[in-house]
Formats: C-alpha cells, sequence, structure tokens
C-alpha cells in the first residue's frame, strides 16, 4: 500500500573535521511534497550527500537540541529556495536574508509520533487464566510549524551593500548533491563575473551575486587593480568558480581546472583574498608556491584586511569584531603598526621589526590556529618585504 512509504525521512549527521578532529552532530529532515511522496520509493536514499534527481520538497536541518537551523527548498531535484527561522523566533544574533532574496512566512503541518503501550487479550480463559500480549499503537499529531520562505529575485535592484555579512555557521547549509541549474543559454548580464570566471552549471541567481561582489571589489583601488591584473593574466580564459557548502574558501591552481571555491556566505572579502591567491600563483612557478603558501597567505590575510576596513560600513560591524578577536586576524591588524597600505615600511619602523614580527607571532600564530606547518610552510629566505610584493604592485597607483 502506498500508506507504508508515504513518509519523511529523518537523518543525524555527524561530521569530522579532519584538520582539527573536532565533530559536530546536526538533524536533517527531508519533508516531501505530497506528488513525490506518492510517485516515488526513493524517499529513504536521500541523505546529506545525495538528493534524488527528481526529489521535490524540503530539506530541515535542527540543532542536537531541537532547535531550527535552516533549510533548503527543491522543486524537481533542483535548488529553488531557502528557508529561516521565522523573524518572531529569531534571536539578536540570526543571520537575516539578504541580497537577491524575497522572503515570507509559510505555515506548514508537520506530525510528530505518540505512541503507547496496551495489553491485549490473546489467549486463555478465566479458568486457565488470561494470556495478553503488550502492544504498541503510534498516533501521528499534527502540529503547525513556520519558516522563512525565500526565493532569488532576478530582478532586484536593492541597493544594500552588506553583501559580506560574517556568518561563522557550524552548521552545513544544504550538503552536497545536484544543487544547481543551468544559466539560461545566452545571458550575459555578468560581464565582469563571466569574463574571469566560468561555471555551466551556476544559478543565474548566484552570476548575480558574483557580479554585485565584484562590483564592490572594483569599487575599491586595489580590488580594481586586483581584478583587472588578474584578467591579464588569464588573457582571455577563465578560472572555475562554484560556491561551496561549507564557509571556507579556496583557491586550487591545478592547470586548466584552476579556479575559486567561495562558501555559502558569498563575503566580496573572502572572493578579493582567493583572488590574491590566483594573482600571485600566475607570477610563482608551482614549487615555489607550495613552498611559500604561508608567505602567500599572510600577504592575502593582510590585502583582506586592509579591503574590508575600508568597507564603509565596516566600524562597529562583525568584520571588524572578527578582525578583534580571532588570534590570526589580531596578528595580521598588527602588522599596519609596520607596514602601510601600500607595502611600504612605515616611517620610524625597520624591515628587521617586519621580519621579527612575522617570525616571532605572525607565523607561529597562524601554525597554532588551523594552518599546519606541514602544508603551510613559510620561507624564510625571503626577506620581510618580499612577502608584500603583490600589494605592492597593486596599489601603485593608490
Amino acid at each position: 500500500m502506498k500508506a507504508d512509504y508515504i513518509r519523511n525521512t529523518t537523518k543525524m549527521v555527524v561530521l569530522k573535521d579532519l584538520v582539527t578532529n573536532k565533530t559536530r552532530s546536526f538533524i536533517m529532515v527531508f519533508v516531501g511534497s505530497y506528488d513525490y511522496l506518492t510517485r516515488s520509493r526513493n524517499m529513504g536514499r536521500n541523505s546529506y550527500l545525495y538528493r534524488e534527481p527528481d526529489y521535490d520538497g524540503m530539506v530541515l536541518y535542527y540543532a542536537i537540541n531541537g532547535t531550527f537551523i535552516n533549510g533548503w527548498r527543491y522543486s524537481n531535484g533542483k535548488l529553488v529556495g531557502y528557508i529561516s527561522p521565522s523573524y518572531n523566533e529569531q534571536g539578536e544574533s540570526s543571520v537575516q536574508t539578504r541580497g537577491y532574496q524575497d522572503c515570507h512566512d509559510v505555515y506548514t503541518t508537520e506530525y510528530r509520533q505518540d505512541c503507547h503501550d496496551e495489553y491485549e487479550l490473546v489467549g486463555g480463559d478465566m479458568e486457565t487464566g488470561l494470556i495478553y500480549d503488550i502492544v504498541k499503537y503510534c498516533d501521528y499529531i499534527p502540529y503547525t510549524t513556520s519558516y522563512q520562505d525565500c526565493h532569488y529575485v532576478e530582478d532586484s535592484t536593492s541597493d544594500n551593500d552588506d553583501d559580506d555579512n560574517w556568518w561563522n555557521n557550524p552548521y552545513p547549509p544544504g550538503g552536497a548533491g545536484n544543487e544547481t541549474y543551468p544559466v539560461k543559454p545566452g545571458s550575459n548580464n555578468t560581464p565582469k563575473a563571466k569574463k574571469i570566471f566560468r561555471n555551466s552549471n551556476m544559478t543565474e541567481a548566484n552570476w548575480k551575486v558574483l557580479e554585485k561582489m565584484l562590483d564592490k571589489i572594483l569599487a575599491d583601488c586595489m580590488g580594481e587593480a586586483l581584478y583587472n591584473g588578474l584578467a591579464s593574466f588569464l588573457n582571455g580564459q577563465t578560472l572555475t568558480i562554484q560556491f561551496s557548502n561549507g564557509s571556507d574558501g579556496l583557491f586550487s591552481g591545478n592547470g586548466s581546472t584552476a579556479g575559486i571555491t567561495l562558501g555559502s556566505q558569498m563575503e566580496s572579502n573572502q572572493l578579493f583574498h582567493e583572488m590574491m591567491h590566483a594573482y600571485r600563483a600566475y607570477q610563482e612557478t608551482l614549487s615555489s608556491y607550495k613552498g611559500s603558501n604561508m608567505n602567500g597567505e599572510i600577504e592575502a590575510w593582510y590585502a583582506q584586511y586592509l579591503y574590508t576596513s575600508r568597507l564603509p560600513e565596516y566600524p562597529g560591524s562583525k568584520w571588524e569584531k572578527r578582525d578583534n578577536t580571532d588570534p590570526r586576524r589580531i596578528a595580521i591588524k598588527n602588522l599596519t603598526n609596520i607596514v602601510d597600505h601600500k607595502g611600504n615600511i612605515r616611517s620610524g619602523k625597520s624591515v628587521g621589526e617586519l621580519e621579527l614580527e612575522i617570525a616571532n607571532r605572525v607565523v607561529p600564530t597562524f601554525h597554532e590556529n588551523y594552518y599546519p606547518a606541514d602544508k603551510y610552510p613559510f620561507d624564510y629566505d625571503r626577506p620581510g618585504l618580499e612577502n608584500f610584493t603583490n600589494l605592492k604592485k597593486l596599489t601603485i597607483n593608490c
């Protein structure tokens, strides 16, 4: 009978960070649409790492204590909307939907299972004794819950530039799987993004978000030089671009598949950081690049700090709080006492002071915080200011 398989699926997910060995757990619930549930017998196959190609419904994430985190809405296998807690359920620290999204409250009926045991007569008689068996009866109790259902607005004219909202969210926003749909053929209303990046499966909405991030970067003198310099190195070629389900960014210089991966928070300062790595990669050999990973990180983090701190919304923002609490960012920020915004030594300071600061404070801080020395070696043969060579090139006209 169909009633035997018309049911939603709940899974507990446990993720382990192979670098820090830390684990985190959360609950994900697949709430299929009635149409999907009546036509598919594969509901149970959906998981954190896989979605059925025709999945239709919602994927909801909950903390272990039952607190709703966020969710995603699918239609015929395609990701079409984001679900966040309703505004009246959010605390002050909750993430607010912004950018190219239109949100409204939706109310859905969900069911919880309520079970109890009863004694059921199965045999015997009054003379020899009655025989009872314990039978479990379960009822599905309906209850109403509300979510914030969001979808991207293709023709948004919003001037809200707070796309760099810092969100160190420990929960994945959607898991892996087929969460993209092709860009409309012939669409080219994001010329700056498509001049240096490619992804045939990225949504038009994400292309617009990427274009908006580049607009923000180009509004900064150093950022404009970075974009133009990278475009010049590419010489008509493009880098791959994609958005991941986590919060970390990544540049991979793997030949024809070289490209950038951005976190789901879609921050322009993270894109700026990875573009700095790409810019450096075109001026290094593979061995020199890998042998100086930590040198490159220091320059990229420093340039990222300069870029972010110049944004008009920076004062009092979460980025400023981040720069004053994260040990790595504090170490980077302190370099501004020795190096100026163009990669030169400040008056009254010396190269020797810079080299001591980098060797005794910056490098150890990074190696102790998620940047292990075996994967991020520091080339001590590069004098202090050589670690800011690209910054000096990019700011020569700034």
